[in-house]
């Protein structure tokens, strides 16, 4: 099964322990940049109207969830040792 760009963000939330995407923006600057660029991502498919959840209907490959859990870990990182 491949996984999307709401697999991914739900991933995050869950590994942040956060509910919600916002509680996760506010914790700096970084990960708001973070998010938006999962956003960019969702906004691959052109035919958002015909989706309830546009970032469900984007499949992330195996290459790019592995650079962005980098990218997510990194984040992570830098919180804890802020």
């Amino acid at each position: 099964m491949s996984k999307t760009v709401r697999d991914f963000k739900n991933f995050v939330l869950k590994e942040t322990g956060l509910e919600i995407h916002f509680r996760f923006t506010m914790l700096s600057e970084s990960h708001r940049l973070f998010w938006n660029k999962l956003n960019d991502l969702g906004a691959r498919n052109k035919n958002y109207e015909d989706v309830p959840d546009i970032d469900a209907s984007v499949k992330l490959t195996k290459k790019e969830w592995h650079q962005l859990e980098i990218e997510f870990r990194n984040l992570s990182l830098k919180k804890l040792t802020a």
